[in-house]
Order: C-alpha cells, then structure tokens, then sequence
C-alpha cells in the first residue's frame, strides 16, 4: 500500500468537491476548498466507517476551533461504483483563504491530540483504512440552498473552450443562477452550487469547472435534471432567447463526466 505523509492523510476528499453548496445559501463569497480523494482498502469498510465518524470527525473539529478551517465534509460514491468507481469517498476542508497545502506534523499535532490518539497512531490508522487517489483545490463561485447530510448530489464536471473561462463563469452567473433559485423554488433541488478548479491546472488537466446539484431523497434523483426546458427558461428568462443560450452554452463547455454522491457529513 501506498504510504502518505501526515499532510496527505489527515483528511481523505475528492476532486468532486461540491464545496460551494456546502456554505451559507446564496453566498457569493469566494471559499476555497482542498478535496482528497480516497479509496477504502479491502476488507475495511466496517474499519472506515468507524474511523471518520470518530477520530476524524473530531480532527476536523478541533481545526476548525482552532481557526485552521472553517468546515467539512465527507461524500459517498454511488456512481460509478465498483471497479469502475474512481474513488469511494471524497473528504472536502473548507477555508476562508487559500489553504496550507504543506503542513508538517508538529503544526498538526495539537489538532490530533484533541481527537484523542498521536501522530503516528492518526496516520497508521489512515493508512490501514484507505489509500489516497487524488488531491485537488477549488474555489466556489456561486452557491443556492445548503447542502446537508443525507442529500443526494450529482456533480458535472466542465471542460471549457479555451480562452472562454471568463464568458462562462459569466454565462452561470447571470443567466443559470437564477434558473437553479426557481429550481429551488420549486422543489427540483435543495442546493446548486458552481465552483473552479485551481490545482492541478494546465491545458491537459480534464476539467476546469465542476456543478452540484442536490436532492433530499433517493426518489427524487430525476429531477436533478428538471428544470432547465423552454418553459422554465422562459419564466425566469422572458427576454432571453432560449435556443441562443444553448447553443452558446454548448459552445463554451462541455460535460466531462458525471456521478452521484451521497453526503455523510457537514460540519460548518
């Protein structure tokens, strides 16, 4: 098994980061988040589940008493699932600035000892429950509604044309925001959020933006994808050409891949 250092593992997240639908309903304050994605180890599950309802829930709390984050939260992959599955959870920090992406164990430490166990005992105990796939940052943009644990979400991945960043961030802002409020109005979704991949970056990494929508209850995962027709947009939109605005959205990004996840924690 791969071994990570302290600063790798002490909190497992993903590069699905719904991070923005995380925070303050309708918040347009930049927060950063650090995801780090993880697999559970074979035979583990139980082992896990365990581990970050008990030690790691409380490290994350004692960082955010002691001002080294703001908040956290732990995701579920429903799809894909299996060998195809990527990832099996994502563990998400949030920040108010960017973040500390070095830290060494002795500026660690005190938030350990506060979860009740040492250094070594943190990252052992990481090490036998899960390996590492994938660390990435984030910046929320735009967020609607509040996510809460329980909430399915579907996260979009967007690739975008090249020199055409600014016009699609533009693009959610002003004309899909408010379609996502009537959503929300509406009872399609709980919480929409848009947010920007800032590490890794470069012309060959595979998204530069990423979408969450939520929703309550398993039932209602169709409606994740309601909402968004002639009559809808209209209604929000009564000046604004319809067709226009698809096809100039499809011309400015395109959707990667798509899964679906399952929040098992929020700490704010």
């Amino acid at each position: 098994m791969q071994k990570r250092s302290i600063t790798l593992g002490l909190s497992m997240l993903a590069a699905v980061a719904f991070a923005p639908a995380a925070e303050a309903q309708q918040s347009t304050a930049p927060i950063w988040a650090v995801h780090r994605s993880v697999k559970v180890n074979p035979g583990k599950s139980a082992e896990f589940t365990k581990l970050y309802a008990t030690t790691i829930k409380r490290f994350h709390q004692a960082r955010k008493e002691g001002g080294a984050q703001i908040g956290w939260m732990l995701a579920k992959m429903l799809i894909p699932a299996g060998e195809e599955a990527p990832y099996h959870y994502v563990s998400t920090t949030f920040h108010d600035k960017f973040p500390e992406l070095d830290q060494i164990p002795e500026q660690m430490a005190p938030f350990i000892e506060k979860a009740g166990t040492t250094p070594e005992k943190f990252l052992a105990a990481l090490n036998d429950v899960s390996t590492l796939v994938r660390r990435s940052v984030s910046r929320g943009i735009e967020t609607v509604g509040v996510v809460e644990p329980g909430d399915y979400v579907r996260v979009d991945f967007m690739k975008v044309a090249q020199g055409k960043a600014g016009d699609y961030v533009d693009l959610e802002r002003t004309i899909y925001k408010s379609l996502h409020e009537q959503r929300l109005k509406d009872g399609l979704i709980s919480a929409w959020g848009f947010s920007y991949v800032t590490m890794p970056g470069g012309s060959e990494r595979p998204f530069d933006f990423f979408t969450t929508n939520a929703v309550k209850k398993s039932e209602l995962i169709p409606r994740l994808t309601g909402g968004y027709g002639a009559e809808a947009f209209s209604k929000v939109h009564p000046n604004v050409n319809y067709v226009g605005t698809v096809m100039k959205t499809q011309e400015l990004r395109t959707i990667v891949r798509s899964y679906l996840m399952r929040v098992v924690e929020v700490m704010r």
